[in-house]
């Protein structure tokens, strides 16, 4: 984007080459914003284990496996090796028993904490975006009103400080809050024309 500004020499450094205008920085700053939403966005939608369903349960979508790690089969299935005619039935018997008895525990106790996460997290979460949002939309507000006010404000990418053009004060990127506000770079401008 074509800014219609000469390039101004940042007072630190004495080089022009890595200076911006302040709709520059904001545009960066807000490129940067966008693409952390973005990825906030995408990984709520893909849940913690990225399988694009939110979240996995145990008992849920995974093979059954017994006590010790052993693999049961579905019911009606008798060519799993555990229940072979040489094998111990009553041993057998117990593994299927403590297999099926451990799905239906986790079954519980994920639908119990899916429940949880619906009705506490979920909307806990979208409140908080929701929020993030709103203020982001009153930043960008404040942004539009202070590159109309101060366009001699410039940022120097080198030195990591912000002057206004043809200024010999800077004042430190670091000790500026984000979001800026109106107010704030009003401090910061007073700041940047002191004797």
């Amino acid at each position: 984007m074509d800014y219609g500004t000469q390039q101004a020499v940042c007072p630190r450094c004495g080089s022009g080459a890595q200076v911006r205008t302040v709709a520059e920085l904001f545009d960066m700053l807000n490129g940067m914003q966008d693409q952390a939403m973005q990825r906030g966005q995408q990984a709520q939608q893909q849940g913690p284990y990225g399988d694009g369903q939110g979240y996995a349960f145990a008992g849920e979508g995974y093979s059954d496996y017994g006590p010790a790690g052993t693999r049961s089969s579905q019911p009606g299935n008798f060519d799993n090796p555990i229940f072979d005619a040489g094998g111990d039935i009553g041993g057998d018997i117990t593994n299927a028993v403590m297999g099926t008895a451990f799905r239906f525990v986790g079954r519980a106790i994920g639908k119990r904490v899916q429940k949880t996460i619906q009705e506490r997290v979920v909307p806990a979460m979208q409140a908080k975006a929701a929020q993030a949002q709103q203020q982001w939309q009153q930043s960008k507000t404040d942004q539009a009103a202070i590159v109309a006010k101060y366009p001699d404000l410039r940022g120097c990418m080198h030195d990591q400080v912000v002057f206004l053009e043809g200024g010999s004060r800077v004042v430190p990127i670091s000790e500026i809050h984000m979001p800026v506000t109106l107010a704030q770079a009003d401090a910061l401008v007073d700041r940047l024309r002191a004797p």
